[in-house]
């Protein structure tokens, strides 16, 4: 596509001999064109010999011919004409243009000491500017000689006397030839020279970050990153990008040492430090995100941070099941902040702690409604009223919850909010049997939101209810009381029933009934019976729908309850290996990129 680009650039330089050539003969000129841009080579020529033979010489014919030959790949005659085209032309621009698509032809032939003697005539016209060297790098690129263009561009820095030119273009070049050591140092370079590029540099070095991880050879970019720190020890990127750096890598503990750095260098508000809380929680480090919350408290105690690292620290105590801990966490936002929307949020996320950690929703109830009495015009009090409701149907009270369901101003909740009501209303309705309204309601939803985290559950659900009148009915009721169970903490009888579905032959309902014993094993805690239902249900239906997330499920139990990363990361491997098509394999792929960051990061941890 650049080389075509350059013909066209070429052809609009070039005069068109009006007076020579008739309309008609121009409109066959372009069509021949635009068939040698398609590859449709012989149709060119089949028109532009007529051409040449009636207009013999014609320098638009002669270029359209040029472009044909490019096209079949047949470079000698391409060159003569180029050659022809060169000794005529007067005009300079034109004359650089021609001499550089002459080059370029050049190294399609392999030639690339006459195409650099060409390229040099290019540039000696326009006296080596720095759009002289951008110009034949690039036709170096669109060849394919990406040394050569660094070299290029390198000697350019050198003649022009501009130690920072051209460090856009390496730091790319770079990252494509892979020395991502060399272009995180020419970046770090373009912000030198252009403090107005911090958010692109910055993009660019988060992305090698990431790519390292993924990465089985050393790239050089932690020496880089390092090498810059002692070159421009005061400048603060320096130390963020290499405390980026140790965050992908999984070091957090030195991360959150050179995070401190920065914040002492730029003096501000600790919002690096905030940054630093959200990835350490990202990563569920509930410890480092106390030590980064307290430091804001003691060195930044009226910034904005203190309450939202505060927030983080109680979302990564739930995470790591330390719910106690997480609601005291809230109850010191509570007492501390004096904002209205804070106290309202740390209210909420303790009704959510007590009702999906606790697995309390009678204590959640309470504390819902004393959100809404006291804060009634916040956005948290807004969702609570639909939580409320999903109390009530976690106690049995599901008539009460279908009625609240139904008086929800549903366009006054957020996106999300409005797709977990519609679910719920579903799912009520497939709790108590009544299939026909519940698939209705789920069909609402895929129509509302196509996109939703909950069509995939929609979809499962209503093939069952369209199964049903094969199925009897007794066997489809079970599974409805199996999920009304585990809605409401009853797990021990959610575990009864699919026991006894995963014996009933003939239905799909077999294989989901191992599945989500193994999930309500996993939920409880007990890993072993967890892995023995995941096991079981690839043994039994290895072309399954569930096999795949069951592999899955596997590698969470080996993560998250038997903190044994290596067993984790071997069966994420295996799911990707095994079901390259499976739904669930981009989430995998992520779930194995940070399991890998957290084997990095146990690697460096000297043993006791």
């Amino acid at each position: 596509m650049k080389r075509t680009t350059l013909i066209l650039l070429i052809a609009g330089l070039l005069s068109i001999q009006l007076l020579a050539i008739t309309h008609r003969q121009v409109e066959q000129i372009k069509e021949a064109e635009q068939l040698s841009a398609q590859g449709k080579c012989k149709q060119a020529f089949h028109i532009l010999t007529k051409l040449d033979t009636l207009e013999p010489g014609n320098v638009q014919v002669r270029f359209a011919l040029l472009n044909a030959y490019v096209c079949a790949k047949d470079f000698a005659a391409a060159l003569e004409i180029i050659n022809g085209l060169i000794d005529q032309e007067t005009n300079p621009a034109r004359h650089l243009a021609l001499l550089i698509e002459k080059g370029r032809i050049l190294l399609r032939q392999g030639e690339k000491e006459a195409a650099e003697m060409s390229f040099r005539a290019a540039m000696k016209l326009e006296r080596k500017t720095p759009e002289s060297y951008r110009k034949v790098a690039n036709a170096f690129v669109s060849a394919g000689y990406y040394t050569d263009a660094a070299r290029l561009y390198l000697e350019g820095r050198e003649e022009l006397n501009n130690p920072t030119l051209f460090a856009a273009e390496l730091g790319h070049l770079y990252e494509v030839m892979r020395n991502y050591g060399e272009a995180v140092r020419e970046y770090f370079l373009l912000l030198v020279a252009d403090s107005t590029q911090v958010r692109y540099v910055g993009d660019r070095i988060s992305a090698l970050n990431a790519r390292v991880v993924e990465e089985r050879f050393d790239t050089g970019l932690e020496t880089a990153l390092t090498g810059l720190i002692k070159d421009f020890p005061q400048n603060k990127y320096a130390h963020k990008y290499y405390a980026d750096f140790l965050v992908s890598a999984g070091r957090l503990e030195e991360a959150f040492q050179r995070y401190l750095l920065v914040d002492n260098l730029e003096q501000g508000d600790g919002v690096e430090i905030l940054y630093f809380c959200k990835l350490a929680g990202e990563h569920g480090d509930y410890r480092l995100v106390k030590q980064a919350r307290d430091y804001l408290i003691d060195n930044h105690p009226r910034s904005p941070g203190v309450s939202a690292a505060a927030f983080i620290l109680g979302e990564t105590y739930f995470a790591n099941r330390l719910y106690g801990a997480a609601i005291t966490v809230y109850e010191e936002i509570i007492a501390q902040s004096p904002a209205p929307r804070d106290i309202a949020e740390a209210t909420f996320r303790i009704g959510h702690t007590r009702f999906k950690g606790l697995r309390d929703p009678q204590g959640a109830l309470d504390v819902y409604r004393e959100l809404t009495a006291r804060y009634p015009t916040t956005a948290s009090a807004g969702i609570a009223a639909l939580i409320i409701a999903d109390c009530h149907l976690a106690l049995g009270e599901a008539q009460t919850a279908d009625s609240l369901y139904q008086v929800i101003p549903f366009n006054s909740l957020p996106h999300k909010y409005q797709e977990q009501l519609l679910f719920r209303r579903g799912e009520l309705q497939f709790y108590l049997g009544q299939y026909d309204a519940a698939r209705r309601s789920y069909g609402d939803l895929m129509q509302a939101f196509p996109r939703s985290i909950y069509v995939n559950d929609c979809l499962r659900r209503m093939m069952l209810i369209t199964e049903h009148p094969d199925m009897e009915e007794i066997t489809l009721r079970l599974y409805s009381e199996a999920l009304y169970a585990a809605f409401r903490f009853e797990y021990d009888s959610s575990l009864v029933i699919y026991g006894i579905l995963k014996n009933r032959l003939g239905t799909m309902l077999r294989e989901i009934a191992w599945y989500e014993a193994g999930e309500t094993y996993e939920l409880i805690g007990q890993p072993v019976k967890a892995l023995a239902q995941f096991d079981s249900l690839i043994a039994l239906f290895p072309e399954g729908f569930y096999a795949p997330l069951a592999l899955e499920k596997k590698g969470d139990v080996y993560a998250e309850l038997l903190d044994d990363q290596q067993a984790a990361r071997q069966m994420y491997e295996t799911v990707l290996l095994d079901y390259p098509q499976g739904l669930n394999v981009e989430e995998v792929r992520r779930k194995l990129l940070r399991t890998d960051a957290i084997i990095k990061h146990e690697q460096t941890i000297p043993k006791s």
